[in-house]
C-alpha cells in the first residue's frame, strides 16, 4: 500500500510510487465521499467473471451486501448485481471512468479482463466486501 493525498500523489514519506491505477483510485475518492478505502484485487473467481465480462447476478442473497445498504436496497433483481465495466487498457483514464460508472453507488464492481474494485467506509469494511465478492463469484 502507498499512502496518497486526494490528488493521487504519494506522501513524502512513501518509498514506493502509487499503482498504475492511481487515477481510478483518486477518481473514486473524489466522487464517493462515503469511501474511505479501496481494495483492488485480482482474485481467481472475480477475475474469472471479469475475464468473461460477466456481471455477478443476485444468485445468492449475499450479493445484496455488495450492491446496497438497507437504506437504498432495490427490489428489482436486474439492478441487484455487481456490474462489469467496459474493457480499457490498464492505467488509463478511460478505464478509470468506465470502472467508476460500473461501480456507481455499489461497493464492488468487476473490471473487464482485469479484476475487481471493492470499496468501503474503512479498510476493514473494504476487505470484508472483497472477501464477500470473491465468495459470491465462487458460488456462481
Amino acid at each position: 500500500m502507498v499512502l496518497c493525498d486526494n490528488n493521487g500523489k504519494a506522501v513524502a514519506s512513501e518509498k514506493f510510487k502509487p499503482t498504475s491505477e492511481v487515477d481510478l483510485h483518486t477518481l473514486i475518492y473524489q466522487t464517493r465521499p462515503d469511501v474511505g478505502a479501496i481494495v483492488h484485487s485480482h482474485s481467481i473467481y472475480a477475475c474469472a467473471l471479469a475475464c468473461c465480462r460477466i456481471p455477478l447476478p443476485p444468485a445468492h442473497y449475499a450479493v445484496c451486501e455488495l450492491v446496497c445498504d438497507p437504506s437504498r436496497c432495490l427490489n428489482k433483481p436486474e439492478e441487484l448485481r455487481v456490474n462489469c465495466g467496459a474493457y480499457h487498457t490498464y492505467g488509463t483514464w478511460e478505464l478509470a471512468t468506465a470502472t467508476l460508472a460500473a461501480l456507481g453507488k455499489n461497493y464492488a464492481c468487476l473490471m473487464a479482463n482485469h479484476g475487481a474494485i471493492v470499496v468501503g467506509e474503512n479498510l476493514q469494511e473494504a476487505f470484508y466486501f472483497a472477501e464477500r465478492l470473491e465468495r459470491e463469484c465462487e458460488i456462481l
